[in-house]
């Protein structure tokens, strides 16, 4: 009978546990200056916030409506002390690559979407790409 009541009560404090966790919410604002794509969305220059129930799927949404869900795997930047997103530059679009904010614990690295995958592979005969960062302003 103990051992049922400490089964219950762990299996409950670990419900409670898992509860607390998928509550909590990453998020950090940043204005991006130029037309950008976020997985499979083209979205326009302006200020988005970033949020981030899972620490692996992302809502990017800015206050007129535009808005895109994407998914990303866990990325590392020791060397990044403030926030920054990465873009890579191919032409004249740029591709959100990677989500640095160590203040949100908000870290992810986002695949090639299928439009950055077409345009590289136009581009290779031209010339590499570029990667620039976007430092988010606290």
């Amino acid at each position: 009978m103990k051992q049922a009541i400490k089964a219950m009560i762990f299996t409950f404090a670990t419900l409670v546990g898992v509860s607390s966790a998928v509550a909590a919410e990453h998020s950090v604002t940043v204005n991006i200056p130029f037309k950008f794509m976020a997985g499979s969305a083209q979205l326009p220059a302006g200020r988005y916030t970033i949020t981030s129930q899972d620490n692996l799927t992302v809502v990017i949404q800015d206050s007129r409506q535009h808005s895109t869900t994407v998914y990303g795997i866990p990325a590392y930047d020791s060397g990044s002390e403030d926030g920054k997103l990465v873009f890579t530059v191919r032409g004249n679009q740029y591709f959100l690559t990677k989500i640095i904010c160590l203040d949100s614990d908000l870290n992810l690295e986002l695949p090639i979407s299928q439009t950055e995958k077409k345009d590289r592979s136009q581009e290779k005969s031209h010339r590499g790409n570029n990667q620039n960062g976007l430092w988010l302003d606290r």
